[in-house]
């Protein structure tokens, strides 16, 4: 027979170490879900083509100005339709991924830029003028349109402009310059047209 002594401390060593075990196992769960929860929250506010913010960020990020003044830049890829129908939808989906690098790489310092779905981006800017954000859309669709190659591939964007009017609601600039968007796509495409 064992002593007495030894099948309690073999026990409770036995318990503490089982408690250890499932302690690790609880942590490296919780690290899990805590990681696939932020992955999900990431994938929730951004699109998966671009790496951008979609819709769902960009209503969020209106909604957090209040009542602040800020710009928008509402702009829509001219004739897509045409590059998917002609070239298939991988060469469609490097072109929306090329315009969304260089609206990083044009717009990050300044603004908050979304993918809203399909061909059509959207560009906040908090401090910036009704000049200012003219001049910086046009020479956004300057950049674009010098990435050209030959007609066949042509790539231009229109833009409409806007800077939110004190009083004015998130609803009422985003129509307003949704209307400036119709204008130039109207008015022969490739072009910025302002909302004031």
């Amino acid at each position: 027979r064992q002593p007495l002594w030894i099948s309690v401390y073999g026990e409770d060593s036995a318990r503490v170490v089982g408690m250890f075990v499932v302690t690790l196992g609880l942590i490296a769960l919780i690290r899990h879900s805590s990681a696939m929860l932020q992955e999900l929250e990431f994938l929730s506010f951004h699109d998966s083509l671009t790496g951008l913010c979609n819709r769902r960020m960009f209503q969020k990020s209106i909604a957090a100005k209040g009542q602040d003044i800020f710009a928008l830049m509402l702009m829509d890829l001219d004739h897509f339709k045409t590059i998917n129908d002609k070239f298939g939808h991988d060469i469609g989906d490097l072109v929306l991924r090329g315009i969304a690098d260089l609206l990083q790489r044009h717009c990050a310092e300044r603004g908050e830029i979304f993918r809203l779905g399909g061909e059509e981006f959207a560009v906040l800017m908090g401090d910036a003028s009704q000049s200012e954000i003219e001049q910086f859309a046009e020479s956004f669709r300057q950049r674009v349109a010098s990435l050209n190659g030959d007609d066949k591939t042509r790539v231009t964007i229109s833009i409409g402009t806007g800077l939110r009017r004190r009083g004015e609601s998130s609803s009422e600039l985003m129509r307003r310059v949704d209307r400036a968007l119709y204008r130039a796509k109207d008015a022969g495409r490739n072009r910025v047209m302002s909302s004031e």
